[in-house]
């Protein structure tokens, strides 16, 4: 027989879980960045089963450095010091073993890298549909709110 709430149930955890995994700007950029580094990752919409056959790993030095010089506004070459070891810190203490927890990556604590996982895919297509959204909904009440000012000052409609 069929219960809606075990659906419910299934599908509020699965969002929550997906909602904590990319709230963080570094596990939205690692997820982003081994898309990249991973061109055959970048599924065709029909395509139903991911291989991860052959993939090679990306240190999480590199990995670091990236996320480093995409958040200083600075090249890879300056992406080190401080800066730098802030982001390979709270990638090998927190954000990477989350990411291998919803299997989106698999990390090695011994040889430092990563390499993408099954459901890899799938949170970098939740990731970029969410960041498009949130932009959405930002952009228009900045929108709106600036079309409210604008009215206000025009005398068109009062405070």
């Amino acid at each position: 027989m069929f219960d809606p709430t075990h659906i419910s149930k299934n599908t509020d955890e699965t969002a929550s879980t997906i909602h904590h995994t990319l709230r963080a700007s570094r596990r939205r950029y690692t997820i982003f960045l081994l898309i990249h580094y991973h061109p055959q990752l970048r599924v065709a919409p029909d395509q139903t089963e991911f291989s991860n056959g052959g993939t090679c790993s990306l240190s999480v030095r590199e990995l670091a450095r990236e996320i480093a010089s995409l958040e200083e506004g600075i090249s890879k070459d300056q992406a080190t010091g401080e800066k730098y070891r802030n982001v390979y810190n709270s990638l090998i203490q927190t954000h990477l073993p989350k990411l291998a927890e919803v299997g989106a990556l698999n990390y090695n604590s011994t040889s430092k890298t990563v390499k993408p996982d099954e459901n890899l895919v799938a949170l970098a297509m939740a990731a970029s549909i969410s960041c498009t959204v949130s932009e959405l909904i930002f952009y228009s009440s900045i929108v709106d709110q600036s079309d409210h000012e604008e009215a206000i000052l025009d005398g068109t409609i009062d405070d």
